[in-house]
């Protein structure tokens, strides 16, 4: 289903527009995405694209909004391109990446096949990071996201599982003080 004429004019202002333009773009769709809309679907492959653009601000506004939608977006599809999503949190400008995971917690509210392969996917994203440059603030992010998806678990036996998973990532960190502080999102 295409997108409204407003949701129309919205992705492509944050697409091409200027700074400005694009933030007011960005915070209008932020408040139209509040509850999974209707039109998701429709503007899923255009905001998946964005995250390949020239301009790192377009590609975090592009990875939030994926987040922000996918619970509204056909579980097969979601789960097929979660691996991009992850891949964009390895973008260039480090805060454009962080931004994107950051935003990874909003799909808590999408269906637990979702959530499973997030987990699995943020999970080998924790041990691989190692050698990045701001590894423990990924690392922290990375354990802040499990922790929502974790609170937003159907049953006990996924949470615990959720749990579990990332009370075990913690045993690849070498440095007890940064353990302690993932372990701190749990408390």
């Amino acid at each position: 289903m295409p997108p409204p004429p407003e949701i129309r004019a919205l992705i492509d202002a944050i697409a091409d527009a200027g700074r400005d333009v694009q933030g007011a773009a960005f915070m209008r769709l932020c408040a139209l995405t509040e509850v999974p809309p209707a039109w998701a679907p429709g503007v899923w492959s255009e905001l998946l694209a964005l995250l390949d653009h020239r301009n790192h601000r377009t590609r975090a506004i592009a990875g939030q909004l994926l987040a922000r939608i996918a619970p509204a977006t056909a579980v097969a599809t979601v789960v097929a391109d979660l691996p991009r999503l992850i891949a964009a949190t390895r973008d260039p400008q480090f805060v454009t990446g962080r931004h994107i995971l950051q935003a990874l917690a909003r799909l808590g509210t999408a269906p637990p096949e979702v959530r499973a392969r997030l987990a699995a996917l943020l999970a080998a994203r924790f041990v691989a990071c190692a050698g990045e440059k701001n590894a423990t603030l990924i690392r922290f992010d990375i354990q802040t996201v499990l922790r929502a998806l974790h609170d937003r678990a159907d049953d006990e036996g996924e949470a615990t599982r959720m749990r579990q998973g990332a009370l075990d990532l913690v045993l690849h960190e070498p440095d007890p003080k940064y353990a302690r502080k993932y372990l701190g999102c749990w408390k």
